[in-house]
Parts: C-alpha cells; sequence; structure tokens
C-alpha cells in the first residue's frame, strides 16, 4: 500500500475506503494472552489481548476502523487485519493503533485513494 510509483520496480497502490488492509505490529510480546514457554517453536497463533474490546482501538485519519483480527503472527509480531472507514479522505492518513491508552508512534501513515 503506498503512492502509484512510490516504489522502484514494484506495483504499488493506496488503499481505498472499505478495503481490508492487514497491517504488522512489533513490540506485542506484552499483549499475549496465551503463555508461549522460552525457547519453544510457535505451531498455532495465539490471541494477543482477550479485555474490553474498547480498550483496543485504530483510527485511519480522525476515523476509527473496524478491527477484523488481531494475533500474534511470530516473535514479537502481531497481525492486524483492519477496514479502512468508509468516509476517510484521500491522501496519506496518520494510522494510529491503541491498546489500553498505550500509543503506536505518531508517524504512520498510510496512502488513501478517492473511493471510486
Amino acid at each position: 500500500i503506498a503512492p502509484v510509483g512510490a516504489l522502484s520496480g514494484a506495483a504499488s497502490a493506496p488503499a481505498r475506503p472499505g478495503d481490508v488492509v492487514t497491517l504488522y505490529l512489533t513490540g506485542c510480546d506484552t499483549l499475549i494472552t496465551d503463555a508461549v514457554p522460552v525457547g519453544s517453536v510457535l505451531e498455532r497463533q495465539f490471541p494477543v489481548f482477550t479485555g474490553p474490546a474498547s480498550t483496543i482501538t485504530l483510527s485511519v485519519g480522525s476515523l476509527p476502523a473496524r478491527i477484523e483480527y488481531l494475533a500474534h503472527a511470530f516473535a514479537g509480531v502481531c497481525q492486524l487485519n483492519a477496514t479502512i472507514p468508509e468516509n476517510v479522505p484521500p491522501g496519506p492518513q496518520p494510522l494510529r493503533f491503541s491498546v489500553l491508552g498505550f500509543a503506536t508512534q505518531p508517524n504512520a501513515v498510510i496512502e488513501i485513494a478517492a473511493p471510486q
């Protein structure tokens, strides 16, 4: 997901309102609810957080995005699938993910295309 032509030698396109996008987040080890013994191999996905859903948020621009899926992908990395809000304006939009009030860095962005 990037503006068309942003990556030399690779196809890229902005996300559109209503698209489901996959994001990978680092630093998720402290959110795992199912303890993984040190030195073990992950043989399945572990739930990341089972607390109240209201404590997990993702916004695109200033609009809340619907989180479709959130799980531990591999050591220290979580996979998050979310739907881009329908009314988000085109152009680069800030991404903001938070759990229990702890938020991502403020400079994460996603490129949004005009709706078709």
